[in-house]
């Protein structure tokens, strides 16, 4: 990515810089390190693209909101847009922060956590201790530098994901309501022994919760009072190679959602607590009506 021959830095500041062709054509750029305008500094004077691998001072990035001003700005020349997407989080936890940290490079992100509102012990160590107790959206925005909800997308393709987390077992009836609502999401389950991440629900293509809890009901047919046991004892912390072997399949599954790739929609990742992978097939339920009940006009466009 690079500035439009023409454009360069008419000020620098503290911490700031002033870029445009002319005083009337110009816009400031505040809360900027040294290295990042360093790198401005020289792509005005050079042409260096913005992205390219250079030795220090040079930064290889900069901020996504930062390129978005001036993208829109019509400061850059041969300019790729990525992908915008909107991440919901039931409940964002250490594995949610370690899963932003493998896709943050790859689109505009906007997050939406749902649950916890501060950041508690197992997200602060993966983003910072320092942001221990503070509130999480803000907290998100401020360590990977989000799209705030109110920024309009009129460029590039916009999608919208929701990561639905459960004990246990996966959250059946939460999966069917997105289901009813025509929400694309993904089931992630935190077990004794690790995670079951999967399967990637798209409404009216792929097996549902609804279709995993009607499978389960005809396995055994106290399924439901044996999960309403099961639910009364705590799990243990997962161990940190469950965490991560998580964190990269959800992830993957992103990136599988985000390229239209059904192929692997149906399918659970199985972690163990070693990190071991392990794949099975999620099978849609005849007698489920999940199709029936999503809106198929947009499903069969995926």
């Amino acid at each position: 990515m690079k500035l439009k021959p023409g454009v360069t830095v008419l000020r620098v500041g503290d911490h700031s810089v002033q870029v445009g062709t002319d005083h009337g054509h110009h816009m400031v750029l505040r809360g900027l390190h040294d290295r990042q305008i360093n790198a401005l500094i020289a792509c005005s004077h050079h042409s260096v693209s913005l992205d390219a691998d250079q030795d220090d001072p040079l930064p290889s990035t900069l901020p996504i909101r930062l390129r978005m001003r001036l993208q829109h700005a019509g400061f850059l020349e041969d300019v790729t847009l990525p992908q915008h997407l909107a991440l919901t989080f039931t409940v964002f936890d250490d594995v949610s922060a370690r899963v932003l940290d493998l896709v943050k490079n790859d689109f505009y992100l906007e997050v939406i956590p749902l649950q916890p509102r501060r950041v508690d012990d197992r997200i602060a160590r993966v983003i910072g201790e320092g942001f221990l107790g503070l509130p999480l959206k803000r907290s998100l925005s401020n360590r990977y530098d989000l799209l705030p909800r109110y920024v309009p997308h009129t460029h590039g393709q916009n999608e919208a994901l929701t990561i639905v987390s459960s004990q246990r077992f996966p959250a059946f009836e939460d999966s069917w309501m997105l289901v009813k609502e025509d929400i694309p999401h993904l089931l992630v389950t935190e077990l004794e022994d690790g995670y079951d991440v999967g399967p990637l629900v798209i409404p009216g293509l792929s097996a549902c919760g609804a279709c995993l809890l009607s499978q389960e009901n005809a396995r055994d047919p106290d399924f439901l009072d044996h999960r309403k046991t099961a639910m009364r004892t705590p799990l243990v912390a997962p161990t940190p190679l469950a965490t991560h072997g998580a964190a990269w399949s959800i992830a993957r599954f992103i990136q599988t959602f985000m390229g239209n790739d059904h192929l692997m929609a149906s399918s659970i990742h199985h972690i163990d607590a070693h990190g071991g992978f392990s794949i099975r097939q999620a099978v849609p339920e005849a007698n489920c009506g999940c199709k029936e009940n999503s809106l198929s006009e947009r499903t069969s466009d995926r």
